[in-house]
C-alpha cells in the first residue's frame, strides 16, 4: 500500500516513476497518452497501483478523459494522495 504520493528517500513521486517506467519514447507533459503508447489497460493498472486503499473506487470516466502525460501525472498524484482526482 502506498502511504504517501512522494517517496521521501528519492524525492520522486509514484506517478512520475510509473509514467517513466511505462513510456519508452521521449515525451513532455503535453504529449498525448496515445502517442507515447499508454493505452487504457495501462492507465487502469497505474490507477490501481497508485490508489492508497484497495477498496478505493477509481472513476473510469475521469480516467478516460485524460489526454496528456501532464493530466495523467496530476490525476495519479491526487489518487495516490488519497484525494478525489479531478
Amino acid at each position: 500500500m502506498i502511504d504517501e504520493a512522494v517517496d521521501d528517500a528519492t524525492g520522486s513521486d509514484i506517478a512520475s516513476r510509473m509514467i517513466d517506467a511505462a513510456v519508452r519514447v521521449p515525451f513532455t507533459e503535453n504529449s498525448r497518452l496515445a502517442e507515447v503508447g499508454l493505452d487504457s489497460l495501462t492507465l487502469v493498472s497505474m490507477a490501481v497501483a497508485c490508489a492508497p486503499d484497495t477498496d478505493q473506487e477509481i472513476d473510469a470516466g475521469a480516467l478516460a478523459q485524460l489526454r496528456t502525460v501532464g493530466e495523467l501525472r496530476q490525476w495519479l498524484r491526487a489518487l495516490a494522495g488519497g484525494g478525489e482526482p479531478g
